[in-house]
């Protein structure tokens, strides 16, 4: 079915209310799963559903099908401005924002997954699967393959019509070594934007799994304050968890405390530090040309050399905060309404080597991968793989529980950034907020020095 037509024939701005939208995904997924080297799961599953809303005389009302049909919708759109009450033909705001923008705008060209057949993709997961067999350290595996291809689709009454399609593909090994004292879990992850990139990974694996293996007998740190370097990932999302969800202006809706202490301007964090939220980068799986709301990829900076400077927002909160919308609302299917969300959020490079970043660290610890991170006021980062910096150089394996912090002083203690920003993608897992949980985005950054930091 032609989706665009679609909602295009459906002539939205007929409809009498204040304001009508629709958006349109069709999605397909590809899952491949092994576990201790048996497959227990291969899936390709199809989805297409539509999101209506009606906005009528200050208030929205909602409807989400499944069943897309032109009958379908037209009655689905009556039936909310029935219950929204004759349009009072009140102007709003947030019409004007929508009508500045150019009104159709299409991207179609990405790299599409599932033209590749499900037996190559097994074929593929479990070769690489099969890798692990010959290290008798690793006593539990888990090997996983996924893909996704959707073509999303939008229009409102106000003549905006948009349409592009997002192609990840991902592959994940994750291994546990064992002996009779000590466990580790260790995991080689690849997501690229073309299947193809996927192939002939044998030795990035292997030297991952002996890397990883160096882990098992690795001694626990000592709990104290140190200087840490964050690896690109593990800058990212610190990034997105400790000042991303933050910066997202529904948590300031009401709140005048949220207000103050957000005020565009305030000082922040360190001179050198921006961070940025953009969904318009290609090849990542945080890649969002245009929201939920037809409103095209802003790259935001949230925070400029040190000042907050912009924040995320959706046509409602911009309406509200009478602030620029941002390219921010979406939501996880057509099931859920738009709400204020993340894209690729990262910290910005500086003009440092990785080699001078660790050259001024005498004892200090490189943080390389996480397992899991959170933080508000506080942030939380449970590390996975990190190493001891002695005397300038990278040193020894070590296990570190977590490191943790107040995240304005956090921000404030950044001394240094490397010259290159490398972004983290994933479609094993994502963000989650209200009950909307996962959400793809993707988070990055340079290598990122704070001098002083609470690890244990």
């Amino acid at each position: 079915m032609d989706y665009l037509n679609l909602i295009k024939s459906l002539s939205l701005e007929s409809f009498k209310a204040d304001f009508v939208d629709a958006r349109i995904e069709k999605r397909q997924i590809t899952i491949i799963s092994l576990e201790n080297h048996l497959i227990n799961n291969s899936i390709k599953e199809q989805y297409a559903g539509i999101f209506i809303r009606v906005y009528n005389n200050g208030k929205w009302f909602y409807t989400s099908l499944n069943e897309i049909s032109k009958d379908n919708i037209v009655k689905s759109i009556q039936g909310l401005i029935g219950l929204s009450g004759k349009s009072k033909g009140k102007k709003e705001p947030f019409y004007e924002k929508i009508t500045a923008f150019e009104k159709s705008i299409f991207i179609y060209n990405e790299n599409n997954p599932t033209q590749i057949p499900v037996k190559e993709k097994r074929d593929l997961i479990t070769h690489y699967d099969d890798l692990q067999k010959k290290y008798p350290e690793i006593k539990v595996t888990d090997s996983v393959y996924v893909d996704r291809y959707s073509m999303l689709y939008y229009g409102n009454s106000k003549g905006r019509f948009t349409a592009y399609d997002y192609a990840g593909n991902m592959m994940r090994l994750s291994f546990m070594f064992a002996d009779d004292k000590n466990r580790f879990r260790g995991s080689y992850r690849k997501y690229a934007n073309d299947y193809n990139e996927l192939l002939n990974l044998d030795n990035d694996i292997n030297e991952e799994i002996n890397e990883s293996k160096r882990f098992l007998n690795a001694p626990t740190v000592k709990a104290g304050e140190f200087p840490v370097i964050l690896s690109p990932m593990v800058a990212g999302v610190f990034a997105h968890e400790s000042f991303g969800h933050k910066s997202e202006a529904d948590f300031m809706l009401g709140d005048e405390t949220m207000k103050r202490e957000w005020k565009i301007g305030k000082k922040v964090g360190s001179d050198i530090l921006s961070i940025i939220d953009d969904g318009g980068q290609k090849g990542i799986s945080g890649y969002v040309p245009f929201d939920d709301e037809g409103n095209p990829a802003e790259k935001t900076y949230l925070i400029k050399n040190g000042i907050l400077t912009g924040r995320l927002h959706s046509l409602i909160t911009a309406d509200f905060l009478e602030e620029e919308v941002t390219g921010n609302g979406r939501a996880i299917t057509t099931e859920f309404e738009p709400i204020v969300r993340m894209t690729s959020t990262y910290i910005d490079k500086g003009e440092s080597t990785f080699e001078e970043l660790v050259s001024g660290i005498d004892d200090g610890f490189y943080i390389d991968t996480f397992k899991h991170g959170s933080g508000l006021s506080t942030f939380t980062i449970a590390p996975s793989k990190a190493y001891k910096i002695v005397k300038g150089k990278i040193a020894e394996p070590i296990r570190i529980n977590v490191i943790t912090g107040n995240v304005f002083k956090t921000l404030n203690l950044i001394d240094g950034l490397s010259d290159k920003v490398i972004i983290n993608s994933s479609l094993m897992g994502g963000c989650g907020k209200m009950e909307q949980y996962q959400l793809r985005i993707s988070f990055g950054g340079p290598e990122v020095r704070i001098s002083k930091m609470n690890v244990s």
